[in-house]
């Protein structure tokens, strides 16, 4: 009966180094899984600042197409007030000229009744 608790004993050796190499493989899947975890924490933080640094450049760009876009209406704005001063202007001219016109042909008139 020595013979089977030997084999025993040699079976309980061999269970007892597959669980150490099965222990062994655990740890270094456990190791490369943090690896990956943390590579993945990595790439997601680069996307984060990534995109922030997107987000912050399309702020100051649609900041600045504000501020273009209003200088523009004041611009316009600007531009139809001194158009609007010069149609007045012109107004006033020829309104000068009619009325200057008009006493002009009055004289005349008055001239011939005379």
């Amino acid at each position: 009966d020595n013979n089977s608790s030997s084999v025993s004993v040699k079976n309980e050796v061999k269970l007892h180094n597959e669980i150490a190499a099965l222990q062994e493989e655990k740890e270094k899947l456990l190791n490369e899984l943090d690896n990956v975890k943390e590579e993945h924490k990595k790439d997601l933080d680069k996307v984060k600042e990534d995109h922030e640094k997107l987000e912050k450049k399309l702020e100051k760009k649609s900041e600045d197409v504000e501020r273009h876009y209003l200088r523009q209406l004041d611009q316009d704005h600007k531009e139809q007030q001194e158009r609007q001063k010069n149609l007045e202007e012109l107004e006033r001219q020829s309104q000068r000229e009619v009325e200057k016109r008009y006493q002009e042909q009055l004289q005349k008139q008055q001239q011939l009744e005379k």
